[in-house]
């Protein structure tokens, strides 16, 4: 999945394959518009994420049955990236509570392939608890995401854990 070459360190990969697909194509498919609004955030261009992120809530579904609870799952993961990006709390939490429905809707074999979500997510708030200065909430939630990231083998997630817990 994109975000698993994100987190590989391979977002010029991703970049590279959406700049094949004509501007127009994401206002018509959920799953291109959650991609692109991912890529955006990670490229640090959040100003037109909200856009393609209501595309892709709008279009839902369209998403065949058999790709829609990853789906689901890539959508509330980028809404709560998006919502540490803005240092809003309230929404971090609930796109949290969003990233964890979702998660717990995967089927058994997915499971394993979806935990780097779950590391994210908490670190994620994490984050937004530490620029909210919510230390005690944050060094928690940090402690934890890096515990989750060592166990999926997300260096990135791990680094990133580490830098904010210090």
């Amino acid at each position: 999945s994109y975000i698993s070459l994100i987190l590989d360190g391979r977002l010029g990969t991703v970049a590279g394959l959406l700049a094949t697909f004509p501007p127009e194509a994401a206002a018509e498919d959920a799953e291109l518009a959650i991609v692109l609004a991912g890529a955006r955030l990670f490229e640090g261009r959040a100003d037109d994420t909200d856009a393609y992120i209501e595309v892709a809530e709008r279009l839902a579904d369209t998403v065949p049955q058999d790709r829609r609870r990853r789906f689901d799952l890539r959508v509330a993961s980028t809404k709560l990236w998006l919502a540490r990006r803005s240092v809003d709390l309230a929404s971090a939490l609930e796109a949290k509570r969003e990233v964890e429905a979702a998660l717990a809707a995967q089927s058994a074999s997915d499971i394993a392939r979806v935990a780097d979500h779950r590391a994210a997510a908490v670190m994620n708030v994490g984050i937004t608890e530490l620029w909210s200065l919510r230390t005690n909430e944050a060094r928690r939630h940090l402690e934890e995401a890096l515990s989750l990231a060592q166990q999926a083998e997300r260096p990135y997630l791990e680094i990133s854990c580490l830098a904010h817990l210090g």
